[in-house]
């Protein structure tokens, strides 16, 4: 077997999650106010999974990320501290931008 071959092959072997081979993968930056709804582009089948980090530029501290997901569709909601002296998460009230990828089966 040619090694341009035998590499692709092992490459394709090794993108897999659960099993299932990985088709796509898609990524970007999404500005967020509180939560947002985006269809990712570049994926044809539904999500099997998606990663989220608040870009470093973010300078509030406390802040958290959260993502779900159907079909094509991902929601990301950024979360905030109540306040100062109440830890008690709400929907962030400032632009916080979000990293993301998600991958397709």
């Amino acid at each position: 077997m040619p090694e341009k071959e035998r590499i692709g092959k092992a490459i394709a072997r090794s993108l897999k999650i659960h099993g299932t081979p990985l088709a796509a993968v898609a990524g970007g930056q999404a500005g967020v106010t509180g939560s947002g709804s985006f269809l990712v582009s570049g994926l044809t089948n539904a999500i099997t999974s998606v990663v989220v980090t608040i870009d470093q530029a973010a300078a509030l501290a406390g802040l958290g990320a959260t993502v779900t997901w159907n079909g094509l569709t991902i929601t990301i909601s950024v979360w905030e501290p109540t306040s100062s002296s109440n830890d008690t998460p709400i929907p962030s009230t400032t632009y916080v931008p979000v990293n993301w990828i998600a991958t397709g089966s």
